[in-house]
């Protein structure tokens, strides 16, 4: 399965599951997300887990 949306799409799903706790009743963190995340097929990699953190670093 490859994502082919934006980053910032992807970004944004990410953030919503994990602040309405979809995803092990909140117990998950974006960290961790992030990381399932980066195992699979995305293109820039290295790209997407930089905007993860910049936007992680100003909320």
């Amino acid at each position: 399965m490859r994502w082919t949306g934006s980053t910032v799409d992807l970004i944004e799903l990410l953030y919503g599951l994990d602040t309405l706790k979809y995803i092990n009743g909140g117990e998950t963190g974006m960290g961790e997300l992030l990381g399932h995340i980066q195992q699979e097929n995305i293109p820039s990699r290295q790209k997407f887990a930089e905007k993860c953190l910049s936007l992680q670093k100003q909320s």
